[in-house]
């Protein structure tokens, strides 16, 4: 399973709205987001079951999304309905094809994929891309910062790969492990 990080764009009564949304893909299965409940997210996709994924190359529209400012973010009307970014790298439309209540937890929402715009192999950034990038740059210093302080990024790059990330994402951890596992403080 990996999670990708997009930008989702759905419509409660003909206003777009705009929210950071992780995208759940498993290889052959319906793709899965988690709005939580009482969320306008949520609202929408229950009123109005149709959306656009938006799939960034840079932090900028994630983070605006996230915190609420989605509105800064520049919107394009698309010919078949819906709004989706101006700026993103990926977007395709989705409709709603479930929503299963997960108890106390966010509901699991079905998506179907339809139409797409943009670049067709590029699916977005996960959370353990940004850790890892951060573990490594940490490696690489770990004659300066000590293996005390390296472990600490380690921990939290395993964390968000566990999470988010995929076989390419595991791969590049365990050879971060291996770099500094020849440090002294290390295994190696």
């Amino acid at each position: 399973m990996e999670i990708k990080e997009s930008v989702i764009v759905t419509i409660g009564s003909g206003i777009p709205h705009v929210a950071a949304i992780g995208v759940i893909m498993e290889p052959r299965q319906p793709w899965l987001v988690r709005p939580y409940p009482n969320t306008q997210t949520l609202a929408n996709l229950r009123a109005t079951p149709a959306a656009w994924l938006n799939f960034v190359d840079e932090a900028w529209p994630i983070v605006a999304a996230a915190l609420g400012q989605g509105r800064v973010l520049g919107l394009t009307q698309d010919p078949l309905g819906g709004w989706r970014l101006t700026d993103a790298i990926r977007c395709i439309r989705v409709t709603v094809t479930d929503i299963q209540s997960a108890g106390c937890g966010p509901p699991a929402v079905m998506l179907q994929r339809h139409e797409e715009r943009g670049v067709e192999t590029f699916f977005g950034i996960n959370r353990a891309f940004g850790a890892l990038i951060e573990a490594c740059v940490a490696a690489t210093r770990v004659r300066w910062i000590g293996f005390d302080s390296v472990t600490q990024w380690l921990e939290r790059a395993d964390i968000l790969v566990d999470k988010t990330g995929s076989a390419s994402d595991r791969r590049a951890l365990a050879l971060i492990r291996d770099y500094v596992a020849q440090f002294p403080g290390g295994d190696g």
